[in-house]
């Protein structure tokens, strides 16, 4: 999810990746195997600044990892997907949703200014994605934040005096939003469409639908009165934010 500060308070959401189907199985016919995803690894820049150096993807060369990434309101972040059982002819995708609110802060009155709800697509394009394996792994980077088209990577540059449409009384202006990802593949010259691969499993054994990693921009009022990072207040990790933390306003 991004947020255009230059034409308005919207949210650039991609196209869904389309239906998810099953291959028809005949009778006495078996479905060919896919590969599995045996291991996922998440970098929010704890262990280095930029994406992987086998990660092809074509905004990785401009992107960093972590809060504040580029010195924008943003944070980056990046997923590594390591295959088994990958064969000629599969193709892959590194599919997405998001659910997001953004709030302000006037008077000590928290305000929500947008929301989107629970599986709203978010993977309009590929060029944050690298889905040709690379030792058996496909990638994928994400910047979510306020976005500005004079900024690195299309990103709000900080410190800034001003934000369009927020008022000059404004304090906290607080982006959160929560990410499903999942990986999908398809063999055309062996009949299968599109189906979801086999994830790690939870630690419990319990199969794993999705994984979820979540973004907090919180932009303050520094004591110049210009707008920036909270690096405190913000965050870029694994694990999920619930519908209630979404809806409710900041703290």
């Amino acid at each position: 999810m991004y947020i255009w500060l230059q034409k308005g308070l919207g949210q650039k959401i991609g196209a869904t990746a389309g239906l998810v189907l099953s291959p028809a199985i005949g009778h006495k016919q078996i479905a060919p195997l896919l590969p599995i995803v045996t291991r996922v690894d998440f970098r929010n820049g704890d262990d280095g600044n930029t994406p992987h150096a086998d990660n092809c993807c074509a905004i990785c060369p401009y992107i960093r990892l972590g809060i504040r990434q580029n010195g924008t309101a943003s944070n980056g972040m990046e997923m590594i997907f390591t295959l088994s059982g990958h064969r000629r002819g599969i193709e892959y995708d590194i599919v997405r949703t998001v659910r997001a609110s953004l709030w302000q802060r006037v008077a000590e009155v928290w305000t929500r200014l947008a929301y989107r709800r629970r599986g709203t697509p978010d993977d309009r394009t590929d060029n944050d994605e690298c889905l040709i394996p690379r030792r058996n792994r496909i990638f994928v980077v994400d910047a979510p934040g306020f976005r500005d088209p004079e900024g690195p990577l299309a990103r709000f540059r900080l410190p800034a005096a001003h934000i369009p449409r927020i008022p000059a009384n404004a304090r906290d202006l607080v982006l959160r939003h929560g990410f499903a990802e999942w990986v999908i593949a398809r063999n055309r010259t062996e009949g299968v469409p599109w189906m979801r691969l086999e994830l790690p499993p939870q630690k419990d054994g319990t199969p794993r639908a999705h994984v979820y990693w979540y973004s907090i921009e919180w932009l303050i009022r520094d004591q110049a009165g210009n707008w920036d990072m909270a690096m405190d207040r913000s965050r870029i990790r694994r694990g999920s934010l619930s519908e209630l933390v979404i809806n409710t306003p900041p703290a």
